[in-house]
């Protein structure tokens, strides 16, 4: 399982950094959203490898292409539905508004793992 996530996380990485970089002027530019856009990624990330039960790193693996998938749609949104020279902005948010969601699988896999979670 530790090598299923290490390529899906490097695939995820991989393609939204082309994504972000082919839609800004210099690549320069696209690299800036990338703390924005992929935060949730990367706490995931970490929690899988900090899992050692299969099924919570499941949970936490389904919960990294859900989000991906989220942000594929934001992307789509913003770059090719509506096309205003501001929608670029909206990537700040795609991660806060995913946490909600995200937060539930991060706790889900918390308890499955016998940790008590950070928030009762």
């Amino acid at each position: 399982m530790n090598i299923t996530n290490k390529m899906l996380a490097i695939l995820i990485w991989f393609i939204v950094v082309i994504m972000l970089a082919t839609k800004t002027d210099s690549f320069g530019g696209g690299l800036f959203f990338i703390p924005f856009v992929m935060w949730p990624h990367l706490i995931s990330h970490i929690m899988i490898y900090r899992r050692k039960i299969l099924f919570s790193q499941l949970i936490l693996m389904i919960a990294q292409v859900g989000y991906f998938i989220w942000f594929c749609y934001v992307y789509n949104d913003i770059f090719y539905k509506n096309l205003d020279p501001q929608s670029s902005i909206g990537l700040i948010f795609v991660g806060f508004y995913a946490a909600k969601i995200l937060i539930f699988f991060w706790l889900i896999a918390w308890q499955i793992s016998g940790k008590k979670p950070i928030v009762e």
